[in-house]
C-alpha cells in the first residue's frame, strides 16, 4: 500500500514551512508491523495516512511550533508523546502515550485546548477519550453558553494578536495547562 499521496503532500509542506526535515521515524506500517511495535489496533498508519518524527532533540516550545506548522499542512490528528510526534490526515483528535486524551502531557493541552477547545475529545486509534480539555484529575469544566464561546475566541484572538497570555518554556521550565478560570499557577520550575 504504502504512504497516502495526501499525507505525503502534507510531510512536504510541513517541511517546507518549517525550513527543515525533522527525522521520520515511522511512516506506513502493514498490519503485522503495527501489531509487533505496538501500534493502535485502526492506527492511520496502517492506512498510510501517518508520520511519527523524531522530535528528542526539540524543547517543548519548538515541538508546539511544529505542531502548528502540521496543522497548517493538513494534519488533523496529533499524538504528543515524549521522544516523538504523530500527525495524520484521519479526524481531527489528539492524544498522550496510552492513546487517550488522559495522557496528553501538560506541555501540550494549551495548544490542544487552542485548536481543540475547552471541551476537547481527544482519543486515537486505539485509546479512550476525555472531554473536557483539562488534567484528568480534575473534573471537566460545564459547557459555556454560546455568547462566552464567542468572547473567549475574541479574547483568544486578541492574546494572540498583541502577544500577551502566551508562555513558551525554556529548557528549565515546564509549561503547565491553564484550565479557563481554574488555576492561577501557569508554570512552575521543574525540581521545587
Amino acid at each position: 500500500m504504502g504512504v497516502n499521496s495526501r499525507a505525503q503532500a502534507a510531510l512536504d509542506a510541513l517541511f517546507s514551512s518549517y525550513g527543515s526535515t525533522v527525522p521520520v521515524i515511522s511512516s506506513y506500517r502493514d498490519p503485522k508491523h503495527n501489531a509487533d511495535v505496538g501500534g493502535a489496533k485502526n492506527s492511520q498508519h496502517i492506512h498510510g495516512n501517518a508520520f511519527d518524527l523524531d522530535v528528542s532533540h526539540m524543547p517543548y516550545a519548538e515541538r508546539l511550533r511544529l505542531a502548528e506548522l502540521a496543522r497548517g499542512a493538513g494534519f488533523n490528528g496529533f499524538g504528543f508523546y515524549g521522544n516523538s510526534l504523530h500527525f495524520d490526515i484521519g479526524s481531527p483528535r489528539y492524544w498522550g502515550p496510552s492513546y487517550g486524551a488522559e495522557s496528553t502531557p501538560e506541555w501540550a493541552m494549551g495548544w490542544v485546548r487552542q485548536h481543540f477547545g475547552d471541551d476537547a475529545v481527544g482519543g486515537g486509534g486505539g485509546g479512550g477519550s476525555y472531554a473536557g480539555g483539562g488534567r484528568p484529575d480534575m473534573p471537566p469544566l460545564p459547557p459555556l453558553p454560546p455568547y462566552a464561546r464567542n468572547l473567549k475566541s475574541m479574547a483568544r484572538q486578541q492574546q494572540a494578536y498583541d502577544g500577551q497570555g502566551v508562555f513558551l518554556p525554556d529548557q528549565n521550565m515546564e509549561l503547565f495547562s491553564l484550565p479557563e478560570a481554574h488555576s492561577l499557577a501557569m508554570y512552575q520550575r521543574r525540581g521545587q
